[in-house]
């Protein structure tokens, strides 16, 4: 695996590798309830969606799940 500007290397047992594990398991927790709701519940979408973003989506915003898989959560941009 190169070691670029985008790898990172995280070694176990490290405070690094339980930051990676924790926000790992927020996003997951996050997708999961991002997957099981509904066109019509968008306000809670966009409210979720910009926890793993950190920051706030706008009301143009628009996710139709279940459609989304998270990379950590961490470094998710919108297009």
């Amino acid at each position: 695996m190169p070691n670029d500007d985008r790898t990172k290397i995280f070694y176990s047992r490290t405070p690094e590798s339980a930051a990676m594990l924790a926000n790992v398991k927020r996003a997951m927790a996050i997708t999961a309830t991002l997957n099981r709701l509904t066109f019509d519940d968008a306000d809670e979408i966009r409210a979720l969606f910009s926890e793993p973003i950190g920051k706030k989506v706008d009301k143009s915003f628009l996710l139709i799940p279940p459609c989304l898989y998270c990379r950590w959560g961490r470094n998710s941009r919108r297009a």
